[in-house]
Formats: structure tokens, C-alpha cells, sequence
């Protein structure tokens, strides 16, 4: 998955995007991932949004969890 954002960021920051923006992710594993791609090819500001339900999990069923 890194590679395959990495490709696709690195065709985006040539081309002279401002920022990137990560929308309505359903599995923080795949935003991780997107994340990791973009600070590998690039230093553009990140927008990284994920979808939770109403009882604060990914649809998947991933709780947040801040960062150590």
C-alpha cells in the first residue's frame, strides 16, 4: 500500500499540489499507510480524515489511539 500511495503522491507533489488530503478512511491501517507514503516522497502538508460510528470505532471496528 505505500508504494502504491507513494506513486501516486510523488505524480501529485510534481505537479504542484499545495497540500494532501487523506478523506473518509475507513481503516487506520490504510491511512497509516497513505501517511507514511507521503512523508516518504514529500513535505506537503497532510489532511488525514477518518469515518467513525456512534460508538467511536472505524466501521471495521478500530478504535482511535493517540501516539506514543
Amino acid at each position: 500500500m505505500v508504494e502504491v500511495f507513494a506513486e501516486q503522491i510523488g505524480a501529485l507533489a510534481e505537479a504542484g499540489a499545495d497540500l494532501i488530503t487523506f478523506e473518509t478512511f475507513l481503516d487506520i491501517r490504510e491511512l497509516r499507510a497513505g501517511i507514511i507514503a507521503c512523508h516518504d516522497v514529500c513535505n506537503l502538508p497532510v489532511i488525514a480524515q477518518l469515518t467513525f460510528d456512534d460508538g467511536g470505532r472505524t466501521v471495521l471496528g478500530t478504535p482511535p489511539r493517540p501516539r506514543r
